[in-house]
C-alpha cells in the first residue's frame, strides 16, 4: 500500500506506546526521541508498520534490564533513519553472519533461552528490500553471556581431561588382566548412567519447582494488581471532582486558536481533527518527558499539573473542535 504518511505521528508513537506497556511488566524502559521535524515518507505504509514492530518486539524480547532508546533523525544526506538501541544480551560476531537467515536463534536445542521461530529478523530484512530500506545491526556479546561461554569452555577442558584420565586409567587395567579391565569398564559406565539418571532427575525437579514457583508468583501478582487497580479506581471516582475541558483548554486557545486550528507558535501540528486517543497520548507523553520535539520543553511546563482526568477531559473536547 504506497502512500503518503507521517511515520512519527501515524506508525512509530502509537507502536511505541504498545510496547511500551511489555516493556514495563519486564521492568525496562523505553524512550523516544524525534531528532527532525521533517517526518512525512510515501512508501508502503504496512512494510514501514512491520519493519518497526518487529525491531521493538526483538528489542523488548532479548532485553531483560537496562533500557531501550528509539531515535527519528536524518543523516547528513538528509535521509531519514531510525535506530533502536537496547542493553539486550547482545551476540557473537560469528552469528552475525547467519542473523537474517530464517528459523535462527544464536542459543538452539536443549539451551535455548527465549522462545519463537527465528523470523522476526528475516521478515525485516525482506521488508527493508521491498520499500529500498538498507537494515544494519551492531552488537556486543554482554558480560554476562560472555562469562557464561568462559564457563562452558572451563567446563569443556575439565571434562576433556577428566576422560583422557579416566581412559590411561582403564588402559592400565587393562595391560595388567583383561578380566580386571573388564570389570572397571561395566562400573565406571554403571556411574556414568547413574549420574546422568541423577542429573536429569535433578533438571526435572528444578523444572517443575520453578515453573510452579513462577506459576504461583504471577497468580499472585495478577491478584495483588487487581485489587489495587480496583481500590485505585474506587477511590478516584469518589475523589475526583467534575472536570471541564473546555475550562482547561481556554489556556490552550492563545497558541492553538478558539478551534484548535492554528499551529502553536508556527511550530507545532494542527491539532483539530486528532482522535482523543492521540491527543491524551500526546498529552501524556510532554507530561513525562517521552514525547514531543521543539515544542517539548513549553508543552512540559503547561501540562505537569494536569491530572489524568484533566488531560481526559481536555482532549475529549478537542476531538470535538
Amino acid at each position: 500500500e504506497i502512500r503518503e504518511f507521517d511515520i512519527y505521528d501515524d506508525v512509530l508513537f502509537d507502536i511505541y506506546y504498545r510496547y511500551k506497556e511489555k516493556a514495563r511488566e519486564k521492568g525496562i524502559k523505553i524512550y523516544l526521541t524525534k531528532d527532525t521535524n521533517i517526518t512525512i515518507i510515501k512508501t508502503d505504509y504496512n512494510a514501514v508498520s512491520k519493519i518497526i514492530e518487529q525491531l521493538l518486539d526483538n528489542a523488548v524480547k532479548f532485553t531483560n534490564e537496562g533500557n531501550i532508546d528509539i531515535i527519528l533523525n536524518r543523516d547528513e544526506n538528509d535521509l531519514l533513519y531510525l535506530e533502536v538501541i537496547d542493553t539486550g544480551i547482545g551476540m557473537n560476531k560469528e552469528f552475525l553472519t547467519k542473523i537474517f537467515t530464517p528459523f535462527s536463534q544464536e542459543s538452539e536445542g536443549s539451551t535455548r533461552q527465549f522462545q519463537g521461530i527465528g523470523l522476526g529478523l528475516t521478515l525485516v530484512k525482506k521488508y527493508c528490500e521491498i520499500i529500498s530500506a538498507k537494515i544494519e545491526v551492531k552488537t556486543e556479546k554482554s558480560a554476562i553471556s560472555k562469562a557464561t561461554e568462559s564457563v562452558k569452555e572451563e567446563s569443556q577442558k575439565a571434562f576433556q581431561a577428566t576422560k583422557e584420565a579416566a581412559s590411561n586409567v582403564a588402559q592400565e587395567a587393562k595391560e595388567k588382566t583383561k578380566e580386571a579391565a573388564q570389570a572397571v569398564k561395566e562400573t565406571a559406565d554403571k556411574a556414568v548412567e547413574a549420574s546422568k539418571n541423577a542429573i536429569e532427575n535433578t533438571k526435572e525437579a528444578a523444572k517443575e519447582a520453578a515453573q510452579k514457583t513462577k506459576e504461583m508468583a504471577k497468580s499472585a501478582m495478577q491478584s495483588v494488581s487487581s485489587t489495587a487497580a480496583a481500590a485505585k479506581e474506587s477511590v478516584k471516582e469518589a475523589t475526583t471532582p467534575s472536570v471541564n475541558g473546555e475550562q482547561i483548554f481556554t489556556k490552550c486557545a492563545g497558541c492553538h486558536g478558539a478551534k484548535a486550528e492554528k499551529k502553536a507558535l508556527g511550530k507545532s501540528q494542527v491539532i483539530a481533527g486528532w482522535p482523543a486517543e492521540k491527543i491524551e497520548k500526546a498529552l501524556k507523553g510532554y507530561k513525562d518527558g517521552s514525547y514531543g520535539g521543539s515544542m517539548k520543553g513549553l508543552m512540559q511546563g503547561q501540562v505537569k499539573n494536569l491530572s489524568e482526568a484533566e488531560i481526559k477531559a481536555v482532549a475529549e473536547y478537542i476531538s470535538k473542535l
